[in-house]
């Protein structure tokens, strides 16, 4: 516990008013100080004198008369006089006041006192007789005087009124004293060189010495600081702060010096500002330590002030770049979600398109075969279609497949889910219903379609139901047996509505109107999760955006060859096997895969190894012989050259045959860093002349049929497409998760893989910026400089997704296939 002490002000306050004590004491001993007895009783023997000289000369006349008369006149004018008397030698009382007999004693001594004056008359050289003058007892002084000594009533006002004053007096002057002047030079001069603002402060938190690196940084005067209390000055606390008022300023109690004369503990890193003389403000990280004597009492505390104002500028610059930041990623956030709902659309009719059906479907099924429920599917098939195309043109015909989806969706319930499943066929799901209710539901649709108002002609619809009441095995197969439904349908007059179990179990279904059908054996498959599909390409995506819009576009193309060739479910593992045909590239070094010239023999070699590490991740993640075959066969030429194992021809499996179409027209009319891109009638040339050696020649026909029924969307001249949007736009997502993470290296290895996608995506001006980011993360340190590179790409591009989508504000317009 710390032992209680005077301060050294109180200290000197008292020596002084002792010593001064002493000296009034002395002063009175010496006879120096007046006495107010001395000088009452000088008066009054003065007074007494000059009664005794006039009452001589009436004496001496015998006047008694005048005596009386001058007597009564004396005791009128001194009311200090109580009584006076004129006694002859022998004791006769001659002449005296009403009260003198009983004012004044009897006794025979004759020494005067404050209260009784003798006063001897003479007559010649014989005494005559006495004056007596009897007077009240004397007041001294006023106030306190009257009840002590007056010397010790002057003794103790002196000692209250010089505490006072001196102390007063003193605490003024000593804050006005430079303590560093009896602080030697060496040690101002060392303190002077130190970098730190420092501050040395006595027990009550004045300062007593302060650098010149506090002096200069605060912008104070020097002569103004000693002696002020410290938590005085214009602090700003930078912690703490209170969210309604714009700046807090310190108190007393909270400044960190003040903590450390109070508890005797050191503060470190405290944040506070301070406003300059100039009007402008410092940053500081303030610690504070006590200062202890030998005897381990508290003296003081010493202050560091470190200051950090370009740091805490660079602070507030970054908290800002990173909400600039944030606005920019929940606005790439919003437009993405946009672009997503874009992306599982079909982009004619609005419809949900295959491979978002499959997501879809996906999910409704295991939440059937989890809980029971009962599931249906109708597949729908506008009658006469190709006809509609072949007299009206394809615009006609998108115009009617438009009409259609609106019918369907206006008619299904809100928990149906209408997809475009291709060409001409939809597909409804219907969730919770069971085959009779779907068939209702059929019956509904082909009434709402056949009643459809069309300018010239009239529209109708077959259409197929099943349910899992029917024990299919997979999603896959529950739409086979729609489909089947469908075929029988159409078979049996068209505009109508078959259910799955009306159906002859032992039907073969050969639709000799579309080209034939080739049917693998009808057993049980393998079922392929659609989610796992989707993982796969979707990291396949992040890792190289390019080769995943590739699979996706060749998917697309492999469906459209393979309607009327394949059943459902076949058609649904060759679109499997085109998505994931490239995901061995997961495999390939970014060096390789990422590079933008052309690649050497080696190199080449190392790509061709992908296709192994692909098969090898198709098969552990399925474990489906249908899916592998497609993958392993679709490099196999048709004519079995340079093949010593392994079909050949009309032996490969078709869904490998079609791929390998797909694959090699998508791959030349997509433009390379190292090549220009071919044109369709290129391609179509390329793919006719490597018929017979590489390709199966009626696929190639059948494959630049389908394909010549593409036409390039007119109405969007934005050069970027969807896909391209939607990739940068995730890729800006996680590059703004690795900025609120400070993840530079992250971020360094995101802008090169987006600057070179970008550059390969036709967004020259989305390279260059990531470009930048990239060299910025390049920097060590910068890391500001980094996250104002990466908002302005993100805001770069969001602009570009923003442009982008308000161009596809219309539904994008493709040929009916």
């Amino acid at each position: 516990m710390q032992k209680w002490s005077l301060s050294t002000t109180s200290r000197i306050t008292i020596s002084l008013v002792a010593m001064m004590l002493t000296t009034l004491l002395s002063a009175h001993l010496l006879g120096l100080v007046p006495s107010e007895r001395d000088a009452i009783l000088r008066g009054r023997s003065s007074l007494c004198e000059s009664i005794a000289i006039q009452f001589s000369v009436f004496a001496l006349r015998g006047d008694q008369a005048a005596m009386e008369t001058s007597l009564k006149a004396i005791v009128e004018r001194n009311p200090e006089i109580r009584s006076v008397g004129l006694r002859k030698a022998d004791g006769t009382l001659v002449v005296s006041t009403a009260e003198h007999a009983q004012a004044w004693p009897t006794s025979s001594v004759q020494v005067s006192t404050e209260t009784q004056m003798y006063v001897p008359i003479f007559q010649g050289s014989q005494r005559w007789g006495t004056v007596e003058v009897c007077y009240h007892s004397p007041e001294y002084a006023s106030g306190a005087g009257r009840f002590m000594h007056p010397l010790l009533a002057l003794c103790l006002f002196c000692i209250c009124s010089t505490l006072l004053f001196f102390g007063g007096y003193l605490r003024k002057v000593l804050t006005q004293l430079n303590p560093s002047k009896v602080v030697p030079q060496r040690v101002r001069s060392a303190l002077d060189t130190l970098s730190e603002g420092l501050l040395l402060l006595d027990p009550q938190g004045r300062i007593v010495l302060a650098n010149q690196s506090f002096i200069s940084s605060t912008e104070s005067d020097a002569n103004e600081l000693f002696g002020k209390s410290a938590s005085s000055l214009p602090w700003i606390d930078k912690e703490d702060k209170d969210p309604q008022a714009e700046e807090q300023h310190l108190t007393q109690t909270a400044s960190p010096w003040a903590e450390v004369l109070a508890d005797g503990q050191t503060r470190r890193g405290r944040i506070l500002a301070i406003h300059s003389a100039a009007g402008g403000s410092r940053t500081f990280s303030v610690s504070a330590s006590p200062i202890c004597d030998d005897q381990g009492r508290r003296r003081g505390a010493i202050a560091s002030f470190e200051d950090v104002s370009r740091l805490e500028k660079k602070k507030d610059e970054l908290s800002s770049a990173l909400q600039s930041l944030r606005v920019s990623s929940d606005k790439i956030r919003e437009q993405n979600a946009v672009l997503e709902r874009l992306a599982t659309r079909d982009p004619l009719t609005n419809c949900y398109n295959r491979r978002s059906f499959f997501e879809q479907f996906d999910s409704l099924w295991n939440a059937a075969q989890r809980y029971g429920h009962k599931l249906s599917a109708i597949m729908v098939d506008v009658d006469h279609f190709k006809s509609v195309n072949d007299t009206h043109g394809h615009s006609v015909g998108d115009q009617v497949l438009q009409k259609v989806a609106e019918t369907l969706q206006q008619t299904v319930r809100d928990t149906d889910i209408v997809a475009r499943y291709g060409g001409e066929e939809f597909a409804v799901l219907m969730p919770n219903t069971d085959i009779l209710d779907a068939a209702v539901l059929a019956e509904r649709l082909r009434k709402a379609l056949a009643t459809m108002k069309m300018p010239l002609w009239s529209i109708t619809a077959s259409l197929g139901v099943s349910s899992t009441s029917q024990s299919p095995a997979s999603p896959q197969e529950l739409l086979d047996q729609a489909d089947k439904c469908l075929y029988v349908a159409k078979r049996n007059g068209r505009n109508q509505v078959v259910r799955f179990d009306q159906v002859p179990t032992n039907l073969v279904v050969d639709d000799k109107k579309k080209t034939t059908r080739i049917e693998t054996p009808q057993s049980r498959k393998t079922i392929i999760p659609f989610p796992a599909v989707t993982a796969l390409i979707s990291a396949l995506g992040y890792r190289d955006p390019g080769t995943a819009a590739h699979s996706r576009r060749v998917a697309d193309l492999c469906v459209d060859v393979a309607q009327g060739l394949m059943s459902m479910s076949n058609c649904y593992v060759l679109e499997t096997a085109a998505l994931l045909h490239d995901i061995g590239k997961i495999g390939v070094p970014d060096s390789i895969l990422l590079k933008p010239g052309s690649l050497t023999d080696d190199e080449w070699e190392l790509m061709h190894k992908h296709e192994r590490i692909g098969l090898e991740i198709i098969r552990a993640s399925f474990a489906s012989e249908e899916l592998s075959q497609v993958v392993e066969n679709y490099r196999r030429h048709f004519d079995g050259r340079d093949e010593n194992l392994g079909p050949v021809g009309s032996h490969i499996p078709l869904g490998a045959r079609i791929l390998a179409v797909a694959d090699a027209f998508d791959s030349m009319v997509t433009p390379r860093s190292y090549r220009a891109a071919r044109t369709r009638e290129e391609a179509f040339t390329e793919l006719r002349r490597c018929a017979e050696t590489q390709f199966d020649p009626q696929i190639v026909e059948r494959f630049i049929q389908v394909a010549k029924r593409y036409k390039p969307d007119t109405k969007v001249p934005a050069r970027i497409n969807k896909e391209t949007a939607l990739g940068i736009g995730q890729e800006m997502e996680r590059l703004a998760e690795a900025v609120d993470q400070q993840d530079v290296a992250g971020l360094k290895m995101m802008a090169g893989r987006l600057s070179e996608s970008a550059a390969r995506n036709g967004a020259p001006e989305i390279a260059a910026k990531a470009m930048e980011l990239e060299q910025a993360a390049q920097r060590p340190g910068d890391v500001l400089g980094v996250i104002q590179r990466a908002c302005e790409l993100i805001e770069y591009c969001r602009a570009t997704q923003a442009s982008y989508l308000e161009q596809t504000s219309a539904p994008l317009t493709r040929a009916s296939r």
